[in-house]
């Protein structure tokens, strides 16, 4: 198994354990927001569908239990705090920072209390602010 194929098990998870505790609410279907930078969100990108798959090994399953909002902001790192925004108004449970340091701290900006997946950062605690 890949690291990149162990990372997103991981993450998946991790995950889980947040969005079991709020399905487990009146049936509630959790809504996990998944965010990144560049790939577009639905096709054969292998992060993606190792994370999809994770969560269904799992027991979740889109439209049963979750339901995925993805964004991609298409290459154009402008776009990702509005997409951060957006995923916050459709009140994600939990979101996916997908593709490093931009990512995680677009959706940390947009929302300081939602739990936040993060990959591809190496020291989310002590990164300093892009100058």
């Amino acid at each position: 198994m890949t690291k990149n194929i162990l990372l997103w098990r991981l993450a998946t998870v991790l995950l889980a354990t947040v969005a079991l505790a709020h399905a487990q609410q009146a049936g509630k279907i959790s809504r996990i927001g998944y965010l990144a930078p560049v790939f577009p969100c639905y096709g054969s990108v292998a992060s993606l569908e190792a994370f999809r798959k994770g969560l269904i090994d799992l027991g979740y399953a889109e439209g049963r239990n979750i339901a995925i909002e993805c964004r991609s902001a298409e290459g154009n790192a402008h776009r990702l705090d509005g997409l951060a925004t957006e995923l916050i108004q459709l009140k994600a449970n939990i979101i996916v920072a997908a593709g490093g340091e931009l990512v995680a701290r677009a959706v940390q900006q947009a929302s300081p209390t939602i739990p936040i997946v993060m990959t591809n950062v190496c020291d989310p605690v002590g990164t300093k602010d892009p100058v």
